[in-house]
C-alpha cells in the first residue's frame, strides 16, 4: 500500500513505476518501521550490504588466524 497521491503524480512523469530512478523512488517509499525513516529499498541495501561486507571480509573468514592477528587482536576480537 503505497500513497495514492504520490503514485498519481509520478505517473503524470514516468511511463511505468519501472521507470522511475533510484534516487526518486527512495525519497517518496514509505519508511520502513522500526524508526529508521528510510524506505523499504534503502533499508534492505543497507542491511544486506551490512551482511555481505562481515561474511566476506577475509579477517573474518579466510584470515581469521592466530598467525595474521597479534596475540591480544585475536583475542580480543574472539569477546
Amino acid at each position: 500500500g503505497g500513497d495514492a497521491e504520490v503514485a498519481k503524480k509520478l505517473a503524470s512523469f514516468y511511463p511505468s513505476v519501472n521507470d522511475v530512478e533510484l534516487s526518486v523512488g527512495v525519497q517518496v517509499e514509505r519508511a520502513m518501521q522500526g524508526g529508521w525513516a528510510l524506505g523499504n529499498t534503502l533499508g534492505q541495501a543497507i542491511l544486506f550490504d551490512a551482511f555481505n561486507s562481515i561474511r566476506q571480509d577475509r579477517f573474518y573468514t579466510t584470515d581469521y588466524t592466530p598467525e595474521i592477528y597479534t596475540d591480544w587482536g585475536y583475542e580480543h576480537t574472539k569477546n
